[in-house]
């Protein structure tokens, strides 16, 4: 290393101390990270999941994504936004920002005080409420009825309709430009799910934080009240004559002829139980879920407020009544009835010749085949468990995003399994559904693996493309300091050739004379062998004729 190259020892804000060669240099992030570090010893940081980050310093959010417009962090803190479409929605946007009339952490609050968030859209409200709310009032009122005057025979259809719709919203509930985006299909959904925030186009009433966190509550509890007020309301006219026995029959529908008040406010009140069951588990749901955010343990959905704080803990005490009341008490309670009827006997599905109170408690299991008479609890505990597994699913703890998308997908996995089992146990087992079956299985830990690489590529990626760099340079030296001592080999060549030549004649030459003197002296002492040995010979044979080798044909 050059004595005058200065050292790099750390680089500022922007830049990160990368391997130029064979020293270090400060040079300015690239697109994908960035560094806020003001003495930063190391590469730049890679961008995190859900910023942009175009390179030095700068750090952008993503749509659905809000950050701190200033931070003492060395890291982005940012956070998904409870609400996506009050957040930013133009692909990438400075810290900070929010889309129009939002504001707040999270972009939770409307910038003008009079306004207030309904149906994802800041609304001026009036002191007294907005016209939804008088309309809620009467269409929860019509609801009431329609289920009062619905046959029991029909109850079944609306349950299961009811809850397949609820679950359609929940699943794509939150989502910014998802299939709720279609105009008048998302309010259908908010109806059958019972949720108020979705159904209203204006400012329903003048709330925020946990008075509107806790309104999720108004109106599944409105038509059960609705229920009651209909049974006390019409006994009451029934006991002050105002509503005679044949003025009620003009109104009833021929399938609920002969049947008592009690009976049938009471079947609907079962009805109303099995469809609010996950509204309300939701609600309470929500009301629950707090997260870190900025250093302060607050609610995900209106981070302005402490969780368990003097504001939160009231509802947070109705949050868990709530929860303990439908995913214990009542399911355990029509449990215990329907084992002291079966005990009992009591258990029939015959229409005449029953007592009034059989036929009451028949509402209970008449829907079910006998020999699963118990099934009302359990249905009533499937939509409630339905519920956390999708507040599971779509409400992570984790702070790695991989862990909760695998966490996620996992749960997912496991309700197209149970599907999977429910429908080859009607219809038996095939090729083609075990294959579908092994598809499910690993596509969640597959699904993992790539988004490991993925991110493990994204987060090294200039340690990488250092420790590359460092191995091209290494290798480039490496290549010009052979080529160097090749060329000197090659100069040094022409007359190292004639030095071995000239040694090679020398030689050659040498050992021909050798050979030459070898053959004189061995031929002559040859001769006077012969000559000697060859005395008496006939002189004839004295002189020797030459004698040939002729090469054979």
């Amino acid at each position: 290393m050059d004595s005058q190259t200065p050292k790099v020892n750390s680089c500022g804000v922007g830049f990160g101390r990368y391997m130029s060669g064979v020293v270090y240099s400060c040079i300015a992030c690239p697109p994908g990270s960035y560094n806020w570090l003001e003495k930063n010893t190391e590469i730049c940081m890679p961008c995190p999941a859900g910023l942009n980050c175009p390179g030095g310093s700068t750090v952008r959010v993503t749509d659905g994504i809000w950050m701190p417009a200033t931070s003492h962090s060395i890291e982005p803190e940012h956070y998904e936004c409870p609400f996506p479409s009050t957040c930013c929605t133009n692909g990438t946007c400075p810290a900070g920002s929010c889309s129009a009339s939002f504001s707040g952490v999270l972009c939770t609050e409307c910038s003008e005080p009079s306004h207030y968030l309904w149906n994802g859209e800041c609304t001026k409200c009036s002191s007294v409420g907005g016209a939804s709310f008088y309309l809620i009032l009467f269409g929860a009122f019509l609801g009431a009825v329609g289920l009062v005057f619905l046959p029991y025979e029909e109850a079944p259809t609306v349950e299961i309709l009811f809850f397949y719709f609820q679950v359609t919203y929940y699943i794509f509930e939150g989502q910014g430009n998802g299939i709720l985006s279609i105009p008048g299909l998302s309010t259908f959904l908010a109806v059958a799910s019972l949720n108020v925030d979705g159904i209203v186009s204006d400012c329903t009433l003048p709330i925020s934080g946990v008075s509107k966190m806790m309104f999720r509550f108004f109106l599944p509890l409105l038509i059960l009240f609705y229920i009651i007020a209909i049974y006390f309301g019409t006994k009451f006219l029934q006991s002050s004559g105002l509503l005679s026995g044949e003025s009620s029959g003009r109104f009833t529908p021929y399938y609920m002829k002969g049947q008592s008040l009690s009976l049938i406010c009471f079947r609907a009140t079962i009805v109303v139980l099995t469809f609010v069951v996950m509204p309300l588990i939701d609600g309470s749901l929500i009301l629950l879920q707090c997260n870190d955010i900025l250093g302060k343990h607050v609610l995900t959905t209106a981070p302005n407020i402490e969780c368990f704080g003097s504001t939160h803990a009231p509802a947070a005490a109705l949050a868990i009544i709530i929860l303990i009341l439908f995913l214990g008490g009542v399911p355990v309670l029509i449990g215990l009835i329907l084992r002291y009827l079966a005990k009992g006997n009591n258990i029939t599905y015959e229409e005449e010749g029953i007592s009034n109170i059989q036929k009451l408690f028949q509402v209970l299991y008449i829907v079910f085949k006998p020999e699963m008479y118990w099934m009302m609890p359990v249905t009533m505990l499937e939509k409630g468990v339905t519920s956390i597994l999708f507040t599971i699913i779509y409400w992570q703890p984790y702070n790695s995003h991989l862990e909760a998308y695998l966490n996620r997908e996992i749960t997912l996995g496991i309700l197209v399994m149970i599907a999977f089992r429910q429908f080859t146990d009607q219809y038996g087992v095939s090729t083609s559904t075990l294959i579908q079956i092994g598809i499910v299985m690993v596509l969640p830990v597959l699904c993992h693996i790539v988004r490991w690489i993925r991110s493990n590529l994204d987060k090294h990626q200039n340690k990488i493309s250092g420790v590359l760099n460092t191995a091209l340079a290494t290798a480039a030296s490496t290549s010009s300091k052979f080529s160097e001592s090749q060329s000197q080999i090659e100069t040094k060549s022409p007359s190292l050739r004639a030095r071995k030549v000239s040694s090679i004649e020398k030689l050659n030459g040498g050992g021909l004379r050798v050979r030459k003197q070898s053959g004189d002296r061995s031929a002559k002492s040859s001769t006077n062998t012969i000559g000697a040995s060859n005395a008496n010979i006939g002189k004839s044979n004295a002189e020797l004729e030459p004698f040939n080798v002729t090469p054979a044909p």
